[in-house]
């Protein structure tokens, strides 16, 4: 179980290097800060930007998912009319359902994504 933690410390530490690297030495040389500085730059925008890139890649994964799964939930007419609620990665999707606009979105889990769907009706 440690030796599980010690492998995701130290993969997570090597991309917070591979990252925060470049940032350091664009402080350095593009900003001409300091040493300090430049480690303070790469200390706060590489947790930013490697969270930031996992966030899209869950999003994107969820859109996909929800993509695969609405064909089964959804009646044929349904999935006819299904539209997408963004240009990237949607987890948001519309469609028609008895003459009226209902909504299906996925809520990413502990153990596996859920599909919600909302219309006129409640539960």
């Amino acid at each position: 179980m440690w030796s599980l933690f010690a492998f995701a410390a130290v993969i997570s530490a090597s991309v917070l290097f591979a990252v925060g690297t470049p940032i350091f030495l664009m402080a350095r040389r593009k900003l001409g800060a300091s040493r300090a500085v430049a480690v303070l730059w790469a200390i706060v925008l590489s947790p930013m930007l490697v969270g930031a890139a996992l966030w899209t890649v869950n999003e994107c994964m969820l859109s996909n998912y929800m993509k695969e799964e609405l064909p089964s939930i959804l009646t044929p007419s349904e999935v006819e009319t299904l539209r997408g609620g963004s240009l990237l990665c949607s987890t948001g999707f519309t469609f028609q359902r008895r003459g009226k606009q209902a909504t299906a979105i996925v809520v990413d889990g502990l153990l596996h994504p859920k599909i919600y769907i909302g219309d006129d009706r409640g539960p």
